[in-house]
């Protein structure tokens, strides 16, 4: 079998057992995001890199992100993150 198609089986296989009853916003995915946001916005904010009028576009995201995962992300009762939204299963990566 070539290579290519025993990775995409595998994958695949991955993907389902993973994600078992359809999509979901993991919450360090989320996480992830804001960072990538936030590390754009301080890269323009403090090298005064060119960010071609996207700014404040990141901006309004960085904030999105950031009150979606406290807000859906964050079990409040046990003072934790949790693994996707509208779980309790806590996120043993946050």
């Amino acid at each position: 079998m070539e290579f290519r198609s025993r990775l995409k089986r595998s994958a695949s296989k991955r993907k389902v057992s993973l994600i078992e009853g359809g999509r979901r916003h993991f919450t360090h995915s989320k996480g992830m995001a804001w960072v990538a946001f936030d590390r754009a916005v301080k890269l323009v904010e403090d090298s005064g890199c060119s960010p071609d009028h996207n700014l404040a576009r990141w901006k309004k995201l960085r904030a999105k992100i950031h009150h979606q995962v406290c807000q859906c992300g964050y079990n409040r009762k046990k003072k934790a993150f949790t693994q996707y939204y509208g779980s309790d299963e806590m996120d043993g990566s946050i």
